[in-house]
């Protein structure tokens, strides 16, 4: 919880990575702030459907989106987000793992958090993590380079706010 509450001060849209069917820190957040702004993301559809149909139950006034998209080639644009929250998800991309990690980087804006709750990372990947004082590009080096990503309507599957029901 203590992390959730470092999430909070953040003090805007935070990026649920890689939530899955246990929906990482979702649970937490939404408790702590029902009305936080969330972008809830996962590869699989299904899963966020899951989740998007259980929240608008629960708590049908919410501001939470969906998004399933690949972690390692992230459609968002640069610092759009306040805090970026995995727990347990960065760890569980199969695949490239410094590309996921970099991109997340890449769309905190400055200033803001990467909480992560990870048991899957070596400590090689924990000193692959630039300083703070490093910048993105310092990250960018690190990690394989990144394929070019164009988000398109077969690459990206989003569904609105589960609040947003018509």
């Amino acid at each position: 919880m203590k992390l959730c509450e470092i999430a909070l001060t953040a003090g805007g849209l935070v990026l649920e990575i890689a939530a899955g069917p246990d929906g990482g820190n979702l649970s937490p957040l939404l408790h702590m702030s029902p009305s936080l702004p969330i972008i809830v993301n996962d590869i699989e559809p299904r899963v966020l459907e899951l989740w998007h149909d259980y929240l608008a139950e629960v708590l049908p006034q919410n501001k939470v989106w969906f998004a399933a998209f690949d972690a390692a080639f992230m459609p968002l644009r640069d610092n759009a987000v306040a805090c970026a929250s995995s727990c347990g998800g960065l760890g569980s991309i199969a695949g490239n793992r410094d590309s996921a990690i970099c991109e997340t980087f890449r769309v905190v804006r400055p200033g803001g958090y990467l909480i992560a709750l990870e048991m899957a990372f070596t400590e090689e990947t924990l000193r692959s993590l630039p300083e703070p004082h490093c910048g993105k590009e310092a990250c960018m080096k690190r990690a394989r380079p990144l394929r070019q990503h164009k988000a398109t309507r077969n690459a990206v599957h989003i569904l609105g706010g589960s609040g947003s029901r018509s």
